[in-house]
């Protein structure tokens, strides 16, 4: 089981954000163990790198200015994507419409294509029996 190690080298900086020894804002995070479930902290971003090994772990009270800023900034971040979400929406509608349009219009293109080519086999068949007739008339007279 590891352990978290906090850094002697952390600081809240001017813009009240928590830091690291990498002098880079700490993130907040969620505790999914058994004996703090659901409780925040703040975590190096780099926990994992194992060559910039920084294992810089706090707890988040709730009333941190800190953390309250994250939730802020978490909170713009989601309406932001869903901003974008609700225009990608619209524009997948636009172009579902558009395409609904092109089809239809397709299709009446075809229509129109059937109807001069039957028009050409009308025409195609009349011209052969006027050319048969008179060719028979040919022999007749």
């Amino acid at each position: 089981m590891s352990k978290w190690v906090s850094s002697s080298a952390t600081s809240i900086s001017g813009d009240g954000l928590v830091r690291c020894k990498h002098n880079i804002p700490a993130v907040v995070k969620t505790s999914g163990t058994n004996d703090n479930p659901g409780r925040r902290f703040y975590g190096c971003p780099y926990w994992k790198d194992v060559k910039k090994n920084c294992r810089f772990f706090r707890w988040a009270e709730m009333n941190d200015d800190v953390c309250e800023v994250r939730d802020t900034n978490i909170e713009r971040l989601i309406l932001q994507l869903e901003e974008s979400l609700s225009i990608a929406e619209s524009k997948a509608e636009r172009r579902k419409k558009e395409k609904k349009r092109i089809v239809e219009e397709g299709r009446k293109v075809n229509e129109d294509l059937r109807a001069i080519r039957f028009m050409l086999t009308v025409i195609v068949v009349l011209n052969a029996f006027v050319l048969f007739v008179v060719w028979s008339h040919q022999f007749v007279i």
